[in-house]
């Protein structure tokens, strides 16, 4: 048998994973043991492998379905994606020679236990013609890998042309990973040394001077004297701006209410004055053991249990159980489930899973917690209000019902523009769309605008009254 190429095989493994058994594309690679085996080249290329037939699945679909001499509901599942990584290559990679993307994707095919299938997987690639590829105006969802009802969604929300840009960019593959520096132990200028020294490609924050940005290589984070030390921790830029319009500096009494895996809390934790105490909270005991772990290494004392944020006794449980909790917390912190459609770059599956019906679920869970959570303040406090996804409905629509109701009527949206950094508020007020809503009070990151991942927070200050 032709020796087939380990970091295709690796691909393969994982994309079948991802789609067949509905696993996280993220948590997949950095758990596949066939990844961890390849050299640094080998591993950047099964990663764009993997993102890039994620990412463009609906595409990708279409086009073999155009050429397959068979609907692709009775194509083997195996050996559509084999296909799918296949045609990926064809149309979309730059480095990948046409003989190459052929030759070594009909060699899967034996490598994988499906000899049977080579001349069915070479006769499709080899009628792939890129030249003659058109695309229907009616497809153009499907083009952007969004699908035509998602596309739809955001050119509701957003308007056509930005329903292209967010298409176009979510596609993009040159994203960088958004560190925290952990101001307690090191400064900006000194982690990036650190960071270079230990052979990483590192720049400045887009916004955010405690933010880095790791070029995005072939590095294990957690082999890393700096990341070993607690000199960092991963978190979005989008996410670092929760703690930005926090004013935890202030705070006495904090609390995270959906906590895991700890990004916000330890964030909150660095702001924090001395004797101040922060309670994590999240339903997942073992989400919540990650929130731990990172607390621990960042060197940050904090409270941590598991609650559901549904449950309506939990108000009055906490108050009871936590005796600094019992006038209610300075500060709340609500980061709520969502839709994640801020994440489509970061988790290309969330595409072809989340539909119209799934939106639709999200609100009532939202607005109950948030309900809840509005029952932990005391007069004067805050209640910070942050989504990662960009429905309005999830977003500044549901802040503005919840502020309309009985529990809303004590708390007023913050003006948060004179905390945010200059660069970023410029942006921002750039966009008469994003201008209008901050104005109102609400934080919209819309990736075409600001990059990095879709965004929303809002700052609620109870009355003092």
């Amino acid at each position: 048998m032709a020796k087939v190429d380990p970091a295709r095989l690796a691909a393969l493994k994982a994309v079948h994973q991802v789609i067949q058994q509905e696993a996280f594309s993220n948590e997949v690679i950095e758990k596949s043991a066939d990844f961890k085996q390849l050299d640094p080249q080998e591993r950047a290329f099964a990663s764009a492998l993997v993102y890039g037939a994620l990412n463009r699945r609906l595409a990708l679909d279409k086009i073999i379905a155009d050429q397959a001499s068979r609907p692709l509901n009775k194509i083997n599942p195996l050996v559509l994606n084999i296909l799918r990584l296949g045609v990926w290559q064809l149309l979309y990679s730059y480095s990948v020679p046409t003989f190459a993307a052929v030759d070594e994707t009909v060699k899967l095919c034996a490598a994988s236990g499906r000899k049977s299938a080579k001349p069915f997987v070479n006769a499709v690639l080899r009628n792939i013609e890129p030249e003659k590829i058109r695309w229907r105006t009616k497809d153009k969802g499907i083009e952007l890998g969004l699908g035509n009802e998602l596309f739809g969604l955001f050119r509701k929300w957003y308007g056509e042309p930005v329903a292209i840009d967010l298409g176009n960019y979510f596609l993009r593959d040159d994203f960088d990973l958004s560190l925290r520096v952990n101001t307690r132990k090191t400064g900006s200028a000194e982690l990036k040394q650190k960071l270079e020294s230990e052979g990483a490609l590192v720049e400045e924050g887009h916004y955010f001077p405690a933010a880095l940005r790791l070029k995005v290589q072939d590095l294990r984070l957690d082999e890393l004297a700096s990341f070993q030390q607690g000199l960092f921790m991963v978190q979005a830029e989008a996410a670092q701006a929760v703690g930005a319009v926090s004013l935890a500096e202030d705070c006495r009494s904090i609390i995270d209410l959906c906590a895991a895996p700890g990004g916000k809390s330890c964030d909150i934790a660095m702001r924090m004055p001395p004797g101040a105490r922060l309670l994590a909270l999240d339903l997942s005991p073992e989400r919540l053991e990650l929130a731990k772990v990172n607390a621990e290494r960042l060197g940050f004392k904090l409270d941590f249990a598991s609650q559901d944020a549904t449950d309506p006794a939990y108000p009055t449980k906490l108050k009871q159980r936590y005796g600094y909790l019992a006038q209610g917390a300075d500060l709340i912190l609500l980061d709520v489930p969502c839709s994640g459609l801020g994440l489509l770059a970061r988790k290309p599956e969330l595409r072809w899973r989340v539909g119209y019906e799934d939106l639709l679920r999200f609100p009532p869970l939202q607005r109950e917690m948030l309900r809840l959570a509005a029952q932990m303040t005391r007069p004067g406090s805050r209640l910070i209000y942050s989504t990662c996804t960009l429905n309005p409905a999830e977003n500044d629509e549901l802040v503005a019902e919840f502020l309309a109701g009985p529990e809303g009527q004590v708390f007023v949206r913050e003006d948060i523009r004179p905390r945010l950094p200059r660069k970023l508020l410029h942006t921002l007020e750039e966009d008469a769309n994003l201008a209008e809503l901050l104005a109102q009070g609400y934080l919209l990151f819309r990736p075409d605008i600001t990059g990095g991942d879709g965004f929303f927070i809002c700052s609620l200050l109870r009355s003092a009254d």
